[in-house]
């Protein structure tokens, strides 16, 4: 089911305007006219595909500027039929008086994220309201926003990344140090002396403005916990820690929307190097709460001595938040819920960890 997220359109024209605070604002200032504009246009990109529906989620914001036009406006679209998704109060109450009326479909969800009804609609919707459902239900997801919410960010991961030189998938052609053939499959050697199937390159998302602000905007739903827009979810952590630089250029970028420091931390290889630095961040994340980004997760190993580093230098770990996970290991000192994977691409990947 595909999705239009406005706050994430407006965080982005707010970044590329080098506005401050781009989250507040974009929370706070949305319903211009030419924010309705951008919704139609991303509407309308959209196919229409085996699905007749898309989803325009509003349920961050308090309230929507012009509700009434951005109606009428995604009724004329000719592609899928528009679903807007809001919260019980704020947005619903600017359109209350008309729902039973309205031309395009609304899923109301409680405070808590919990589907409470579909209303409005054409007649045609009324017919396809069980199909949406079903649609939104999508196995065991009990309707809940949270977890709609997940089950659409993985999608939109997973498909970041067939975007251009972003999979890196061994062929003859490449040279034979880095490679190796076996069994009729040619494999990628990694560093460690393992082999892999495929190597995902995040760094090549890093040249594409629009691919690393979708990146960074589903670490940021994350952390705020996706429909709680009353609740300043930023004042769980103080700072973001990230392993590697990859991680690095994904937590700055979240920094740019949060304005929340980040602190990497460099060289945590199997023998850590790092005499020079553990003074200095001890005294920079000592008691503080943090939030570790990991970029890709594969056999938990780094997570694990990331762990093992922040606990001697006494910071107290929060979350975890991996924005792909292999699933090839896990961390052994993760607790119980306190890391969260994102995207699980292995088996749309077909992806192997093997030793030669």
């Amino acid at each position: 089911m595909e999705i239009i997220d406005p706050l994430k359109l407006k965080i982005q024209d707010l970044l590329s305007e080098g506005q401050p605070f781009p989250l507040n604002q974009a929370r706070q200032r949305f319903g211009t006219a030419d924010d309705i504009k951008q919704i139609v246009e991303a509407f309308q990109e959209l196919r229409a595909g085996p699905r007749p529906y898309a989803l325009v989620d509003l349920t961050p914001f308090e309230r929507v500027g012009r509700i009434r036009e951005l109606v009428a406006e995604l009724d004329r679209s000719t592609n899928a039929r528009p679903v807007m998704m809001v919260l019980s109060e704020g947005v619903l109450a600017d359109i209350k008086s008309a729902f039973n009326s309205l031309p395009v479909l609304v899923c109301v969800y409680s405070e808590g994220g919990d589907l409470t009804s579909i209303i409005g609609g054409s007649s045609q919707d009324q017919l396809l309201k069980p199909k949406l459902l079903d649609e939104m239900k999508a196995g065991q997801i009990r309707f809940h926003l949270r977890w709609l919410r997940k089950i659409i960010t993985e999608q939109k991961l997973t498909a970041l990344l067939f975007h251009p030189d972003c999979l890196d998938i061994p062929s003859v052609n490449d040279p034979p140090e880095t490679r190796a053939y076996i069994s009729g499959t040619y494999y990628r050697k990694m560093p460690n002396g393992m082999l892999v199937s495929c190597y995902l390159n995040l760094k090549q998302m890093g040249r594409d403005y629009r691919a690393l602000t979708t990146l960074a905007y589903e670490i940021v739903l994350e952390l705020m916990h996706h429909f709680r827009r009353d609740v300043t979810a930023t004042d769980e952590f103080d700072t973001l820690i990230t392993p590697n630089n990859t991680a690095l250029f994904l937590a700055s970028s979240v920094q740019a929307i949060l304005e929340k420091p980040v602190v990497p931390i460099d060289r945590l290889g199997p023998i850590p190097a790092l005499q020079l630095q553990t003074t200095r961040l001890r005294e920079v994340l000592n008691g503080k709460r943090v939030i570790l980004v990991e970029e890709v997760v594969a056999t938990g190993n780094e997570v694990d001595r990331t762990i093992v580093f922040l606990n001697h230098i006494g910071a107290r770990l929060i979350k975890i938040i991996a924005l792909y996970n292999l699933e090839v290991g896990t961390p052994l000192l993760v607790q119980p819920g306190q890391m969260v994977s994102l995207c699980r691409p292995k088996k749309e990947l077909n992806y192997v960890y093997r030793s030669q």
